[in-house]
């Protein structure tokens, strides 16, 4: 959804494989965005993480995407009206994920 102006933000667990976020976000590059999931999981969960793996840097170096609009108001608009629709999809993704039985 990245072309389209709707990217998507998640993590796993390495350990339980468990999807901890799945997010549509206006950026999935940006450190506040990470930290305030980060920081609502921590809470959700009641506990932090021994250890932290991450990337090293933003592996999103490509096309701005298909969509070209030099509004912002009607970026807003897409936004106001799809964001929520498409977060939807993300739900149920991490639901039946973080439900389904590991071998």
């Amino acid at each position: 959804m990245k072309p389209f102006g709707f990217p998507i933000h998640g993590a796993m667990d390495g350990f339980s494989w468990k999807i901890l976020w799945l997010e549509v976000t206006r950026s999935n590059n940006s450190p506040d965005n990470t930290a305030t999931y980060f920081l609502s999981t921590v809470k959700e969960l009641k506990g932090c993480p021994r250890q932290l793996i991450t990337d090293l840097g933003t592996e999103n170096l490509e096309l701005e995407g298909v969509l070209y609009s030099s509004s912002e108001l009607s970026m807003e608009c897409l936004w106001n009206c799809f964001a929520p629709v498409i977060q939807k999809d993300p739900d149920i993704v991490k639901e039946h994920w973080n439900s389904h039985r590991i071998r």
